[in-house]
């Protein structure tokens, strides 16, 4: 796993309302999908250009929009769009700091969130990508600095005619947020199907070398719970109805959404929990492997000791020693040497030290 950490310090002394694009996406290809809709049509337009998009804005649609920009290379879409749809400033400096907390605020009679999208990566590595969401009448803008078009299904479902979002474009909202949530499921079970085989290997006796995957599920642990606390939020915001652009008509739907949250970090929580416990026996594992070890040394050198003190004794070389001269000295003090040890290996054995 690989911990992606986020630079923020490129907008230090930057004036409000900067426009500049923090992320590490720059030369991401900008795609612009145009989705319009009502009860009985439906249709799906990418802008080649800048020109087409201009002209394409021009023409009032019959129902609901969707404006879907994928990547932030080109500049110039932006600006067209900022234009036609009146965008502040401080909104447009939002969108490019891909790196925002999650929030959610009305603007006029606009509505404006941010959210956190985690994916996984090879390795169950996760990522965290920002998703921007502009409601502003009868029309949702979303926007997103990755190239995945993970948003496909939500059109998907545009396409079926008795799909609820062709009624009402603020369902369509609910959808991008759900699509979000959903996705939160995905990495809790990654993440805890990697947390069951660590803990089976520690209950299986094989402990070795499991502590950096276990620091690096932490990690990626606290990144979700960074992105799933603040969607917590945006979402009882909505429920108390503070926001006056979303019906009450939703508020089943976004209720349903806050059980999924309340959910989702209960497991994280467990999961967290269960991490942090196995740190611990990982912990309590190596300090009784070193314990082990220094018992072994230990008694390595208790016995040693007097076998040290012995050849010491014989070894000052004093010239009125008479055991030396005598031809059982040597074997005497062997025997002396063997009973030592075998009296400390005993008594050892007696205190139960190993």
């Amino acid at each position: 796993m690989k911990i992606h950490f986020r630079k923020l310090s490129q907008k230090v002394g930057a004036p409000p309302g900067t426009i500049q694009y923090t992320g590490e996406r720059a030369s991401a290809a900008t795609k612009i999908i145009i989705t319009r809709f009502n009860e009985d049509d439906f249709s799906r337009k990418e802008m080649i250009s800048t020109a087409e998009l201009e002209q394409y804005l021009k023409t009032e649609p019959q129902g609901f929009q969707w404006i879907r920009v994928i990547g932030f290379s080109k500049r110039e879409y932006f600006n067209i769009l900022f234009r036609h749809f009146k965008i502040h400033e401080m909104t447009m400096e939002d969108i490019f700091n891909v790196y925002q907390r999650p929030k959610i605020e009305q603007i006029g009679d606009a509505l404006f969130a941010e959210v956190n999208r985690i994916s996984i990566l090879q390795g169950n590595c996760c990522t965290s990508d920002q998703v921007a969401m502009l409601l502003d009448g009868k029309t949702l803008l979303t926007f997103q600095d990755f190239e995945e078009d993970f948003l496909q299904s939500v059109e998907k479902r545009i396409e079926n005619h008795n799909s609820l979002i062709r009624k009402n474009i603020q369902f369509l909202f609910y959808s991008v947020i759900d699509t979000v949530v959903d996705e939160y499921y995905v990495v809790l079970e990654k993440l805890n199907d990697k947390i069951e085989e660590i803990e089976e290997l520690f209950i299986g006796g094989e402990v070795n070398d499991n502590f950096k995957v276990l620091q690096l599920l932490r990690n990626e642990m606290r990144k979700l719970r960074q992105a799933v606390w603040p969607l917590r939020e945006i979402i009882n915001k909505i429920n108390k109805n503070e926001f006056l652009v979303i019906s009450e008509d939703l508020s089943i739907y976004f209720n349903d959404l806050n059980d999924n949250m309340k959910q989702i970090i209960e497991l994280l929580e467990n999961m967290r929990e269960t991490t942090l416990g196995l740190i611990d026996v990982y912990m309590s594992y190596v300090s009784n492997r070193l314990n082990d070890i220094m018992k072994v040394l230990t008694i390595i050198s208790t016995v040693f000791i007097p076998l040290t003190f012995i050849t010491g004794i014989y070894g000052m070389n004093f010239h009125f020693m008479p055991e030396i001269e005598e031809p059982w000295g040597y074997p005497a003090a062997l025997s002396i040497m063997v009973v030592v040890v075998l009296s400390s290996v005993l008594f050892f054995k007696k205190k139960k030290w190993f």
